[in-house]
């Protein structure tokens, strides 16, 4: 952070502790400056005698106490984060094209001299699509998250948010429930999201339009997708009744959205279009020759349930936008009119794909279980189409005889269309894995199936779970050699392969900078095809500011692209052979460590805050 930067820093928790002041008293106020400065000492020179001060402070504090000084340093930390998000916007403004931007891509592209048929062949084929998931360790309330979010846009007069914030309870007193996590998603959805896409959209086609004008971009290449209310496994409450209550909740939203935008399309759009309405509605208040604004009237009512499908209403707006293309209104074609059709074709009537996850050991334990899932999803198709729901994930997948199950129970719900997702997540399943696949390929019955899906096969990897089983150089090295030898696999049964990548938010498992990952494993994107976990909590982090949501999704697509489109480096046989070596050996000790090892557990728990 620059020196500006950190004024603001300086300023927000300046405010903060008079806030603390006023609200709980002098003492409170001097207990937390005495920690605050202890800890600071304490990481500078690491003093022991600051550690038994730092110590015996704590330990002299009453449990109302010990929860104000928490709750004081949990706003600090917040606002701090806050600081920082704004400073990283404000550098992202300050650059012509960011690194790992998409306008950056396309330069980068041009100056590799990769040509335009390559360009266009990638983004026909482009897939990506982030995946919300919820996570037991997210336990942000919305009212605190909203109030922080209120602050973005008054930095330099906080005393009234600051107010709020201190006087709002952070913890929830009940356990969140699985329509709880549902709403917790659906705000990021509403609060950032919904601009964001059409923002994306709107740099991406521009950049493209500059580097390459001869290729064009087709369709919405990025959707979204969600566990939130379909993932079982673990989970007992996540029932076929929750699933669908999350499908309204999401149909609810975007259509609500959609109405919104319209409502404000209906003030926007007074343009006065060369041919008059020959009979306009006489209870509507616009001139007959303020075509779009009835235009928008009629879509808005359509919305009420007229449409069969997004393509009619998407249809509809690309009239209007035609229309003030064709009367030389560019800006306003190009400004809500194509924000909204970019958003339409992006989530549809659906909003986001939801996700059906359970494990394996139900195709013994309870089949009944997954065979009403399999009815839900039907259930879903019909009701919503096949956008809403066309994905089962098998968690601990063993076998080829474990998915052949899977697609037999979605033939018996008469599931027309599923991806079924076999996720392999120890060590020993990554290792396993393409023999797996290789014998489940070779089944006539499944091949069909996959003709049916266009011969797409998904399949997920998880990072988190094989970091558990494996220890973090095992688990990464199994994971790239899996991406690798799928994606060859898969070439050479004619197949076209999408990597699912199960990562978490922590560097531990799977988390860290997307963009280098990716670049750094050739086959994470096989083909242009992806999906990637968004874990729940760094959801917050990710999606709260539209700017830093839109940075997300141009990370992500530029190093696809540019992984598809861009020679990667070549990899010696050695190299590989050497690092198969070393994570075997790495695993072996790690097992006996962590599983063989008597002391561990109790190390474990008491080295464990």
């Amino acid at each position: 952070m620059c020196s500006s930067d950190l004024n603001e820093v300086r300023f927000l928790t300046t405010r903060l502790g008079q806030i603390i002041r006023e609200q709980a008293g002098e003492k409170a106020f001097t207990q937390v400056e005495q920690l605050r400065v202890l800890a600071k000492a304490i990481r500078a020179a690491h003093n022991p005698q600051d550690i038994r001060a730092k110590r015996r402070l704590v330990n002299s504090l009453s449990v109302t106490a010990a929860n104000q000084i928490a709750h004081a340093f949990s706003l600090f930390f917040q606002l701090t984060n806050l600081c920082e998000e704004r400073a990283r916007v404000r550098h992202l403004q300050s650059q012509d094209a960011p690194s790992q931007s998409v306008r950056r891509l396309f330069r980068e592209l041009k100056s590799a001299h990769v040509p335009a048929t390559t360009v266009q062949r990638c983004l026909d084929a482009l897939d990506i699509q982030p995946v919300l998931t919820a996570h037991p360790t997210e336990a942000k309330r919305r009212s605190a998250l909203n109030q922080i979010l209120r602050l973005t846009g008054q930095v330099d007069k906080p005393d009234e948010i600051l107010e709020a914030l201190w006087q709002t309870q952070e913890i929830r007193d009940k356990k969140v429930g699985p329509l709880d996590e549902v709403e917790n998603a659906l705000f990021f959805f509403d609060h950032a999201i919904f601009d964001t896409v059409a923002h994306f959209y709107a740099a991406f086609d521009a950049a493209l339009a500059e580097y390459y004008p001869e290729v064009k971009r087709t369709r919405a290449f990025l959707t979204f997708g969600s566990w939130v209310g379909g993932d079982r496994d673990g989970n007992p409450f996540v029932t076929p009744e929750v699933s669908l209550r999350t499908a309204t909740r999401h149909a609810e939203m975007i259509r609500q959205h959609y109405d919104q935008e319209c409502d404000r399309l209906i003030t926007e759009l007074t343009h006065a279009a060369p041919r008059p309405v020959k009979r306009p509605n006489e209870e509507l208040p616009f001139q007959p020759s303020e075509v779009y604004r009835h235009e928008a009237v009629a879509i808005r009512r359509r919305l009420q349930g007229r449409y069969a499908r997004p393509e009619q209403f998407i249809r509809d707006l690309e009239q209007i936008e035609a229309g003030l293309r064709k009367q030389n209104a560019h800006r306003a074609a190009n400004g809500r009119v194509a924000q909204l059709i970019a958003q339409a074709q992006t989530f549809g009537f659906h909003l986001a794909e939801l996700d059906f996850r359970d494990h394996s050991g139900k195709l013994q334990t309870a089949p009944d279980e997954l065979l009403e899932e399999m009815r839900t999803i039907q259930h879903l198709q019909r009701e919503r189409g096949s956008a809403a729901a066309n994905h089962f994930i098998l968690s601990m997948t063993r076998s080829a005889a474990d998915l052949r199950q899977v697609a037999r129970l979605a033939q018996r719900a008469r599931v027309r269309a599923l991806e079924i997702v076999p996720l392999f997540e120890t060590i020993d399943d990554l290792d396993r894995c393409t023999g797996i696949l290789r014998e489940l390929w070779s089944d006539a019955d499944y091949r069909a199936h996959l003709n049916r899906r266009d011969n797409v096969q998904e399949v997920m990897l998880g990072y988190s779970d094989s970091n558990k089983d494996g220890g973090y150089l095992a688990a990464n090295w199994f994971l790239y050699r899996a991406q690798k030898q799928i994606a060859e696999l898969a070439d050479e049964h004619g197949l076209k392969i999408r990597i699912f990548h199960g990562k978490g938010g922590t560097i531990d498992r799977g988390g860290g900078a997307s963009h280098r990952s990716l670049r750094a494993q050739p086959h994470a994107a096989h083909g242009g095809r992806i999906r990637i976990t968004e874990q729940g909590e760094v959801i917050s982090l990710k999606y709260s500011n539209p700017h830093i949501a839109q940075r997300n999704l141009e990370q992500l697509t530029s190093a696809v692209i540019a992984a598809n489109c861009l020679p990667a480096t070549p990899v010696k046989p050695e190299w590989e052979a050497t690092m198969d070596a070393l994570a075997r050996e790495s695993f072996s000790f790690y097992q006996q460590l962590v599983y063989q090892t008597p002391e561990f557990e109790q190390y474990f728990w008491e080295a464990t805050p």
